[in-house]
Order: structure tokens, then sequence, then C-alpha cells
């Protein structure tokens, strides 16, 4: 699929500090913002040319080969699942749906996801309360595709953090009671953002 062709991604194959760099300090001196927020913009990224130009070249491929690598993954498990007569479960979770971190139409966007009702932190407590190993439940999430870049580094906020500010707002609860609870307005903010511009990835797929 050639998805690994542009200079960009050779890099990042090499270097866990240099896609750190790309994912921090980079992208937020070109973009001030996250990666993450820049792919969930449907519009697409408004700038100068020279911006234009280095985000076709960077995020935009990054997230091309991201997004081929999991509906690819979807695909394949699909045809397996076919030929056995089974049926492929997700694993998402509730964290990732509600800020869009996950590809549509990929591997964590399935029909059948028993997890999807859980926060990210809920499903840690239930994998210590079902004793699963320790190398399991205490693994860095991460998008398993950049070296050196954590599902935390790349969305900007913990999921501690994340969890509580996403329960505040299915409960309904205002701002400044968030708030009280020792959540920065910054990260309120963050998290409202990326609710706000994820809802296309949370439609139904049209017939």
């Amino acid at each position: 699929m050639k998805i690994y062709s542009p200079l960009i991604m050779k890099i990042t194959a090499i270097s866990g500090y240099m896609n750190g760099c790309l994912n921090g300090r980079l992208c937020r001196l070109l973009y001030r913002e996250p990666f993450f927020i820049s792919t969930l913009r449907k519009g697409g990224f408004n700038g100068s040319r020279i911006k234009k130009f280095l985000y076709k070249h960077t995020v935009a491929s990054i997230e091309a080969a991201f997004n081929a690598r999991h509906i690819y993954r979807r695909h394949f498990l699909e045809q397996v699942c076919e030929q056995k007569n089974g049926l492929l479960l997700g694993a998402a979770n509730r964290s990732e749906r509600m800020v869009g971190w996950f590809v549509k139409g990929g591997i964590d966007d399935l029909p059948f996801s028993p997890l999807i009702g859980l926060y990210k932190t809920q499903i840690l407590q239930l994998a210590e309360y079902l004793d699963l190993p320790y190398r399991v439940h205490s693994q860095i999430p991460s998008p398993d595709m950049m070296k050196g870049v954590t599902d935390e580094s790349a969305l900007g906020i913990s999921y501690d953090t994340l969890d509580i500010v996403l329960d505040c707002m299915d409960r309904g609860i205002s701002d400044r009671q968030t708030i009280a609870k020792g959540i920065g307005k910054k990260d309120l903010s963050l998290v409202r953002t990326m609710n706000n511009l994820s809802v296309w990835k949370r439609e139904p797929e049209k017939p």
C-alpha cells in the first residue's frame, strides 16, 4: 500500500525522540495545537502556503498511514472471522470513543465492542480486579505506530483527568463544579474541543 513511502514515515520509524518533537514542540509551534486535534478538523488545515505544505507532508501523511493500517486490520480480521464463522469483538472504550481517538471504519470502530460503555480507568480497575497479569494492565497505552509517542502525549491529557471530565459532562455537572474537582480550565476546554470536533466519527455509516 506504500503507506511508509513518504519521508516523514521513514523518520518516524527511526527516532522516538524525533517523534516526540514532532508531536510536541514543532506541532504546537506551527499549528498551535496537537497533531490529533488537527486531524479531527474535517475541513482541513487553514494557514499559510508554507504551513499547508508542511502539514500535507507531515501530519496528513502520518494520519493517512495510521488510518490505512487500522482499516486494514479490521478488514483482515473480518475476513478471518467470516472464514471461521466467528464474531469479531472490538476492544474500544468510552474514553477514546468520546474524544475521537480511533479510526472511523478501523479496528477500534467495530459494531460489537463489549467495553464501549467503560472509561479507560474503569477498564484498568477491572483488569486489576480480575487479577490479570501485571505486564498486561501496566502497559502504557500507545498508538503503536510512532516510537516515543503515547496515547496521553498525543491527546495532550492523562486518562485520569480525561475520564473525570467526560464523566462530569455525561452527568451534566457544571464547569464550575468540574473545576472544583481539581480539573484545570485548559484541560476542560481541551476535552470539550475534542468531543465537539469528533462528532462526525461517532455518526453511523451511511448505507
